[in-house]
């Protein structure tokens, strides 16, 4: 956002109620994000999601949770030996090899458009504060901030990391192809200013673009009938839920509960419990990967859904979060 759309957020924030003259959260504060109901003017509407995610970390810093709602999770075998679940796993479980067929010039384009439209990246910095602690036996101990200074960390014998390694390591293309991209996009003068955060931001950009541009150009293929993930797997769990905090009950999954990791998950399962084209789904284990040009990876949710006499098989790719603007992404088979 920029250190002076920063200050402008943390000011409409005081303005709100949401934090007080001391600059501590209020209950006001905590009761909107809760219901998914912070109130902020048009121009912070884009920056919604980070915004909310960011403000949860402060609150959630040290997260304690009731004990007295501990909960072990169990299997549901009911679910489990279901005809449809069944059904579900042999469709999902082979263990697979991948061949890949795309046009790295395409690749490279889009890449450098999608990096051009990257929002500016301003340089690094340090802010000091000096505050004064008052200690009072009746109010207890109250801080206030007495001075502020923001300057730019600036180094003129900072050793910038080697941008194309990193690239390359975090994306398995060619030397060449994140040259191309780099030389191409014009963005450079935004690495010079924070070289961790350019390639955090361009790394992310170039994964989202091979994963759609790869989405049709990938094969894949069983390894063998033998190589599969077996359902007697979920009996080996150990899932332990915080009721009305990370879990809520389930009837449609393998499971009795469904551990959720964020507020989108936890809309997706409740969704999935309640629509009633939704017949059976799983939130897939840690342990269930699936092998991409990319790296390994672990698809959210896999689930049936029966509409107008058909059924079909998805996968839902993503529910962590919306920073992309996507509250989920699937694939059908």
């Amino acid at each position: 956002m920029g250190y002076d759309l920063s200050v402008k957020l943390y000011e409409e924030l005081k303005q709100n109620g949401y934090i007080d003259k001391h600059s501590m959260v209020t209950s006001e504060l905590k009761k909107a994000i809760e219901n998914y109901d912070l109130r902020l003017s048009s121009e912070f509407q884009p920056w919604l999601p980070a915004i909310v995610k960011e403000i949860k970390r402060h609150l959630q810093a040290l997260p304690i949770k009731d004990g007295t709602k501990k909960k072990k999770v169990h299997v549901n075998m009911a679910v489990l030996n279901q005809e449809k679940f069944r059904q579900l796993w042999d469709k999902i479980k082979y263990k697979t090899v991948y061949s890949v067929d795309f046009d790295s010039e395409q690749l490279i384009d889009l890449c450098i458009a999608a990096i051009q439209e990257m929002k500016p990246i301003e340089k690094i910095r340090i802010v000091s504060r000096k505050g004064r602690v008052e200690i009072d036996h009746v109010t207890g101990v109250q801080a206030q901030v007495v001075s502020e200074k923001v300057e730019d960390y600036v180094s003129l014998h900072h050793t910038l990391p080697d941008v194309i390694t990193e690239l390359q390591n975090r994306t398995n293309l060619t030397r060449k192809t994140i040259v191309c991209i780099l030389t191409g996009c014009k963005r450079l003068d935004d690495f010079k200013n924070n070289p961790q955060k350019f390639i955090e931001e361009v790394a992310n950009i170039i994964q989202r673009q091979m994963r759609l541009l790869l989405k049709d150009g990938v094969k894949y293929y069983k390894i063998g009938d033998d190589a599969y993930y077996a359902v007697e797997l979920f009996q080996n769990e150990e899932l332990l839920a915080y009721l009305n905090d990370n879990a809520i009950p389930s009837e449609k999954s393998p499971f009795d509960h469904i551990l959720y990791d964020s507020d989108v998950e936890e809309r997706f399962a409740k969704r999935f419990e309640h629509d009633e084209n939704v017949k059976v789904y799983v939130k897939l284990p840690s342990w269930f990967k699936i092998d991409t040009p990319i790296g390994s990876y672990n698809p959210d949710w896999a689930l049936v859904i029966e509409k107008d006499g058909e059924e079909k098989l998805y996968f839902v790719l993503e529910t962590k979060g919306q920073e992309t603007g996507m509250g989920g992404r699937t694939a059908s088979r």
